[in-house]
């Protein structure tokens, strides 16, 4: 028997009166929405307002901080029925594992430090046979899908990691960055002072050294983002490739991708490289698109179709890789470019499948 159902779509947006015609007074089966309808509080009191059936999360891991506001939200959504999809249930620790636990069955996983302590999850190191524990826990609560098992017609995904030699201004920077006073200082085990002599919190200290990582990871991208070195700024000719190592690289192969017809996705964890991209892609006359965390929602889904139109002319798609790798889907791509790495490597195999998926 086939039954007709009602869709209502509820999307977040910043106009109070808006809001209040989102949900008409006539009955509807289904609601639409997106996560941060539940970040504000209008909308979130008008979604909690319900009984559902069942609720279902697409991308879930975006709530695997179970403190979050997003992750309160959900729980308070009233329903006995919860189904989470994700293709990351598992990213950094298994506390993580407890929130989408959590969310899908609050009265039984009711406390994270006991679930931490049942598999020795606040010690820094890790046991395979706790591994495994969760492994079998999670068979209890999740049906597993691999691109092998739905994907018969998917291509087979290449790797290829290549190590880019720096240029010699790349060399000269990152050893003078290196010898930075206080990073020796800290190197040889003395403690750091402030003008007055106090000696600086160990927090001060992580930071210092956060940014020393984040100045030599510039440096390895291109020099030019380091501020001062660029001799011109604004003006854009060969010095942005033979500069840097990686652009050297890059240009070769766009030459080659270019001609054989490819089309690419390039990300990068600093908007400031995809800056100095998008300038290199216009002095080469190679047609882009772009999309980063500034990007409105409205722009990001005509920035994909547009993309995936086989008639398109757009060469290469630049993304972030934080903003780009969840939420995007770019068929048209066969070859993903990872500029530099994220801290977490399932972000980076997260931006690899905004490609290699079922279009």
């Amino acid at each position: 028997e086939r039954v007709a159902m009602q869709k209502q779509n509820l999307g977040w947006t910043k106009r109070r009166s808006v809001r209040h015609t989102l949900l008409p007074p006539e009955t509807f089966d289904v609601i639409v929405t997106n996560y941060e309808a539940l970040r504000s509080v209008d909308s979130a009191s008008v979604l909690t307002s319900f009984v559902y059936l069942a609720v279902v999360l697409d991308e879930a891991q975006r709530i695997k901080n179970a403190s979050s506001q997003l992750s309160i939200g959900i729980r308070r959504l009233r329903t006995p029925n919860r189904w989470l999809l994700t293709g990351t249930p598992l990213q950094n620790d298994l506390v993580e594992l407890w929130a989408l636990l959590s969310a899908m069955f609050p009265y039984v996983f009711t406390s994270a430090l006991r679930f931490a302590e049942g598999f020795n999850a606040s010690s820094n190191q890790i046991y395979p046979e706790k591994l495994e524990t969760a492994r079998k826990l999670l068979s209890h609560f999740m049906i597993r899908r691999t691109k092998a098992d739905v994907a018969i017609a998917l291509p087979k995904k290449r790797e290829v990691k290549i190590l880019v030699p720096l240029s010699g201004l790349q060399h000269a920077l990152y050893r003078a960055v290196l010898c930075d006073p206080e990073f020796m200082r800290l190197l040889t085990g003395n403690e750091r002072y402030d003008e007055d002599g106090n000696v600086i919190k160990r927090s001060e200290v992580s930071t210092f050294l956060l940014t020393l990582i984040m100045r030599l990871r510039k440096v390895c991208n291109h020099p030019f983002l380091i501020d001062g070195v660029d001799p011109a700024p604004g003006l854009t000719d060969e010095r942005i490739i033979y500069s840097s190592g990686k652009i050297a690289l890059l240009d070769r192969l766009l030459n080659r991708l270019y001609q054989r017809g490819s089309r690419v996705l390039l990300f990068s964890q600093f908007t400031e490289t995809l800056d100095l991209i998008s300038d290199y892609l216009r002095w080469r006359d190679y047609k882009y698109a772009r999309l980063d965390g500034s990007t409105p929602e409205r722009v990001r889904h005509v920035s994909m179709k547009l993309f995936n139109d086989p008639d398109s002319t757009q060469f290469i798609f630049l993304l972030s890789t934080r903003a780009g790798g969840l939420g995007i889907s770019l068929p048209a791509a066969d070859v993903v470019v990872l500029f530099d790495s994220d801290w977490n490597p399932q972000q980076d195999l997260q931006a690899q499948d905004r490609a290699h998926r079922i279009g």
